[in-house]
C-alpha cells in the first residue's frame, strides 16, 4: 500500500510498509537475528518508524550466560582478604520461589567455596517470602571464622535489581572498573574504596529493599544497525558518570501484559529514524531482537511474531522548462482576463 502526502516545494512525500512474518523467514541463526534482503529497493527513502510489533509472551526471565556474583572477606588478624564467587544461572523462566531454589542448587554445586580460616564452607542461603514479595540472604560464616559476605552489582547484569536488591547494598561495577577478577579462583588482596568490616560487607542476614520484579522482563529492544545508528543514543555508565552514546535501537517495546498473553505494540507517536545513506536507497536490512539486558532473545524463548515496518520517501517533481512556462502563462491568463464584464 502507498499513501501520499503533501510536502514543501514541488517534492511529494509517500509511505511504504514492509510487513515482516517469523513464518515466512529463513533465519540463519535464530529468529532474533536476521536479515531483510528486498528484492525490490526502495529508492529517495527519507525515514523508517516501526509501525507495530506482535509476540506472545515468552521471554525468559533469566537469559543466557547471566550471573550473580559476590565477594567474601575473612580478617586472619593481621590482614583481611577477599575472593570474588560467581555462579551461571540456566537459561529459563522462573517465578520467585523457583529462582531461589535454582540459585541454592547453583550454590551448593560450586566446586571450591572454601575460603579463609580452615579452608571452611559457610553458608551461603537464598529466601523469598511470599508475603512482602522480598528476597533475602544468609550468610553464615564456619565456625569462629571473622567472614563477610558482599553483593557485586555487575555494569551489564541486573538480577540483584530484579530480585529487590537497591545497589547501595553492594559493590558497583564503577567503583572497580580497572579491577579485574578470575572470579571462581583469586583472592584479592584489596578492594579499593571499602572495608570489609562496613558496609555492604556483612553476615547473618541481608534483606532486599524493595519488592521482587523477577517474574515478568520489563520489556524488549528492537535493534536496526543499518537504520538507527545515525538517530538513536542510549544511556551508559562510564567512567562513573551518566553518558549517553549513538546506538542501534529502533524502538523499545515495554512488555505490560501477563506471561504467554499475547504482547501487541503499536506506538501512538511514530519514532522516525532518518536514513543516512548517501543515495537514500534500501537494499537490505538487519533485525536483532533483544531482551531487557540487551542480550539477544534465544531460539527456545522466542515464538512467531509480526513486524510491521513504515518507510517514508520523497519523490522530487521534474518539470521541464517548456512545461512550467505553460503553466505560468496558464495562471497569468487566469489572473488577467481580458473579455470584459457586462
Amino acid at each position: 500500500m502507498t499513501s501520499y502526502y503533501p510536502s514543501e516545494g514541488n517534492d511529494q512525500m509517500y509511505y511504504k510498509y514492509i510487513h515482516i512474518s517469523s513464518r515466512h523467514i529463513d533465519f540463519a541463526s535464530t529468529k532474533s537475528d536476521f536479515q531483510v534482503n528486498l528484492i525490490q529497493p526502495l529508492r529517495n527513502v527519507h525515514a523508517v518508524a516501526l509501525k507495530s510489533f506482535s509476540m506472545p509472551n515468552t521471554q525468559y526471565n533469566i537469559g543466557l550466560g547471566q550471573k550473580l556474583r559476590w565477594f567474601e572477606s575473612y580478617d586472619d588478624g593481621t590482614d583481611v582478604h577477599y575472593k570474588g564467587f560467581e555462579i551461571e544461572l540456566d537459561s529459563a523462566y522462573y517465578n520467585a520461589t523457583e529462582l531461589k531454589d535454582h540459585i541454592k542448587t547453583k550454590v551448593l554445586a560450586i566446586a571450591d567455596h572454601t575460603f579463609g580460616l580452615g579452608d571452611t564452607t559457610p553458608q551461603l542461603v537464598f529466601n523469598y517470602d511470599t508475603t512482602s514479595f522480598k528476597f533475602e540472604i544468609t550468610y553464615t560464616p564456619a565456625g569462629a571464622e571473622v567472614k563477610t559476605f558482599a553483593i557485586f552489582f555487575d555494569i551489564d547484569d541486573h538480577i540483584w535489581h530484579s530480585m529487590g536488591f537497591d545497589i547501595n547494598q553492594g559493590i558497583q561495577h564503577t567503583y572497580n572498573r580497572d579491577f579485574h577478577i578470575l572470579w571462581t579462583n583469586q583472592v584479592i588482596d584489596a578492594i579499593p574504596q571499602h572495608d570489609s568490616t562496613v558496609s555492604p560487607f556483612a553476615s547473618g542476614t541481608i534483606n532486599a529493599l524493595h519488592v521482587a520484579t523477577i517474574d515478568n522482563m520489563k520489556g524488549l529492544f528492537i535493534n536496526c544497525p543499518d537504520l538507527s545508528i545515525s538517530s538513536s543514543y542510549e544511556t551508559h555508565i562510564r567512567h562513573s558518570t551518566n553518558q549517553a552514546q549513538q546506538s542501534t535501537i529502533l524502538e523499545w517495546i515495554p512488555n505490560n501484559v501477563e506471561r504467554v498473553t499475547y504482547l501487541h505494540y503499536e506506538p501512538a507517536h511514530l519514532s522516525w529514524h532518518k536514513i543516512d545513506n548517501t543515495d537514500s536507497t534500501l537494499n537490505q536490512f538487519k533485525i536483532e531482537i533483544l531482551n531487557y539486558h540487551g542480550k539477544k532473545i534465544s531460539q527456545y524463548e522466542i515464538q512467531d511474531f509480526q513486524l510491521q515496518l513504515i518507510v517514508e520517501c520523497k519523490e522530487h517533481n521534474e518539470k521541464s522548462l517548456e512545461t512550467r512556462e505553460r503553466q505560468y502563462a496558464s495562471a497569468y491568463s487566469k489572473a488577467h482576463p481580458t473579455t470584459r464584464l457586462n
